[in-house]
């Protein structure tokens, strides 16, 4: 009977992996599916907009800025929904963006691998919540920081743990 217990917990186990994996799909799928949409539309007013404006220009008239109030809230409600969007992918993935270069990098890393910068701290909630919803990551692993012996992604410039440049 136990080989059957062992057997039924592994396809559980297996079950409860591609749920929350294809959710996290579905999920990425969304959001990227709301960042295109917004960006179309706010293709659609910047286009109506600086139309105007080069209307009145060529007219020798200014563009009068209140008849477009509610596109510019638009615009702002939008964009940031856009932001607040790639944040969510970002989280998704467990990346971050390097407090200093911006660049993506694994949420956490000490230490940008590729500008060296010393990252902030994220909150203990954030910390938690990934922690509880990781997965295995592919991370190639061919080198390893001489200072502290942390395996290395392909591309550093500097170890995500202690911030050591790489040779």
């Amino acid at each position: 009977m136990g080989i059957f217990d062992n057997f039924g917990k592994v396809v559980t186990d297996t079950y409860k992996s591609a749920t929350k994996a294809s959710g996290k799909l579905i999920e990425e799928g969304k959001i990227k599916l709301m960042i295109m949409d917004n960006e179309s539309q706010m293709k659609e007013i910047f286009e109506t907009i600086g139309k105007e404006y080069c209307e009145c220009y060529f007219r020798g008239e200014l563009l009068d800025n209140s008849k477009y109030e509610n596109e510019y809230e638009e615009l702002k409600r939008m964009q940031l929904e856009n932001d607040q969007g790639r944040e969510r992918l970002l989280h998704l993935k467990k990346m971050r963006k390097c407090d200093n270069c911006q660049r993506e990098i694994s949420m956490d890393n000490a230490f940008c691998q590729f500008c060296g910068n010393r990252q902030s701290q994220l909150e203990e909630e954030e910390v938690q919540a990934e922690v509880e919803n990781s997965q295995e990551t592919d991370v190639k692993i061919e080198r390893k920081c001489n200072k502290c012996n942390v395996y290395l992604e392909e591309d550093a410039t500097f170890c995500p743990v202690c911030g050591e440049k790489i040779e």
